[in-house]
């Protein structure tokens, strides 16, 4: 079972403070700890997630005593320059509650160096400090449904960026020239914890939003199945993104992680082979060949051709066989895998401990249907 504890290094705000956290993730990231599932900086405190199934709360308190005797105390930071657009639409406002003048409200903020303390909220937004004391001012009363993606704000002795769209309730007061996150890029995060950034005043046109990554192939090396009609909620699954909480990223993968490991180990799949969660009702697929698939779960029993199949087993399906699910009283999601784990890429490989790509013989041909989503 998943479970947490945070550890602290401090009571107030404390950029050495802030640097031992790195630099302790950063030895604990060197050789993870058995049944360690995340490390999540924050400000002044460190988040422990672990798997009490393989490890015990005592055992990763001593590991982690032991790493932070190991600690350098040399943070490998880097210093980087933010080309700035300061055109935010709070800009004005910010310098009526200052009591300074537009120009003023710029000249301070790109005066200094900030640290980067964390990142979170969403992947890559980078918590910085500290304001020049003349320019703190509290969060907005009222959040925004929509700030636009690459906006940069301020808020109480914090600035930050916004790398997607999404709410948030910071005064914007301009636009970031370059993209702190961008999933397509070999390096989809531009800064991490413990960099040094300062903004300076720029032109130029605003990035493009960051593209999502599509994970599911345009046309699978070995299509085996057709969608001849959709479920309600079908989403090709991996086990998550372990240990990549220090970037913003949610671990995601199934929500019943017990049921899909038991469908991939019903048919001899590595753990992180990609399979289906389905919701509620399913969705009728066709086999194009002889397949091995699996289900596990309580809300949906597997009907092959009119026939009912038992659940939590392993069952042969023929060409043009069609597959269906029945719902029960039971539960609301199962899980289906096919021998070979169906054909993804995988994001982030290099922060993972368990990499997927083509696992064994891929295939699935998820037509109109399917997308790689991870929750």
């Amino acid at each position: 079972m998943r479970h947490s504890f945070y550890l602290n290094f401090a009571e107030s705000l404390d950029r050495r403070a802030n640097a031992r956290i790195h630099e302790l993730t950063a030895e604990l990231l060197k050789s993870p700890p058995k049944g360690l599932l995340d490390l999540v900086p924050g400000y002044r405190n460190l988040l422990v997630e672990f798997d009490s199934s393989l490890t015990s709360k005592p055992k990763l308190q001593k590991r982690l005593e032991t790493a932070l005797e190991a600690v350098s105390l040399i943070l490998d930071s880097r210093h980087l320059e933010i080309p700035l657009r300061y055109d935010g639409e709070d800009l004005a406002a910010v310098a009526s509650t200052t009591g300074l003048t537009i120009q003023q409200v710029i000249g301070l903020h790109q005066q200094q160096d900030y640290w980067v303390y964390a990142l979170g909220f969403t992947p890559g937004f980078p918590f910085m400090g500290e304001l020049d004391p003349r320019l703190a001012v509290p969060r907005r009363q009222i959040p925004r449904r929509h700030v636009p993606a690459h906006s940069v704000a301020i808020a109480g002795v914090q600035t930050g960026i916004y790398p997607l769209s999404s709410p948030g309730g910071w005064h914007l007061i301009g636009t970031a020239l370059q993209a702190v996150y961008d999933p397509l890029r070999a390096e989809p995060f531009l800064l991490r914890a413990g960099d040094t950034v300062r903004f300076v005043a720029s032109e130029g046109k605003t990035p493009p939003e960051p593209r999502a990554l599509e994970l599911l192939p345009s046309e699978p090396r070995f299509p085996c199945l057709q969608v001849e009609e959709e479920g309600l909620l079908d989403l090709v699954m991996d086990t998550g993104r372990m240990l990549g909480g220090r970037y913003g990223l949610a671990q995601s993968g199934p929500l019943d992680p017990l049921c899909a490991s038991l469908a991939n180990r019903l048919l001899g799949n590595p753990p992180a082979a990609p399979l289906v969660e389905l919701t509620l009702k399913g969705p009728v697929l066709t086999a194009l060949e002889p397949l091995v698939l699996a289900f596990a779960g309580y809300g949906m029993v597997p009907v092959v051709s009119g026939e009912e199949v038992r659940p939590f087993s392993s069952f042969l399906i023929r060409p043009q066989e069609t597959l269906r699910f029945r719902a029960t009283a039971h539960g609301v999601r199962g899980y289906l895998a096919v021998a070979g784990g169906f054909e993804s890429s995988g994001f982030l490989n290099w922060i993972l401990w368990r990499c997927f790509g083509h696992l064994g013989r891929p295939c699935g041909k998820w037509r109109s249907m399917l997308r790689l989503t991870q929750r």
